[in-house]
């Protein structure tokens, strides 16, 4: 069995944003938003750490 790899720091940092943003606001930030927030550029960099973060089951994705 593969053992999972703990959350790196950003991908915690994203998490902590994506729910503070949809607790104040009732709907999800975009991908640029939380670049943004997480000082990311790269809109691909962002959608890498959501889809791993989509993988561990820590939030879904439509």
């Amino acid at each position: 069995m593969k053992k999972s790899r703990p959350l790196s720091d950003r991908q915690k940092g994203m998490l902590k944003y994506i729910w503070s943003y949809v607790n104040d606001n009732g709907r999800p930030p975009t991908i640029r938003e939380i670049g943004s927030a997480v000082n990311i550029s790269s809109t691909s960099v962002v959608n890498y750490n959501l889809q791993k973060l989509s993988e561990k089951g820590l939030l879904e994705r439509d």
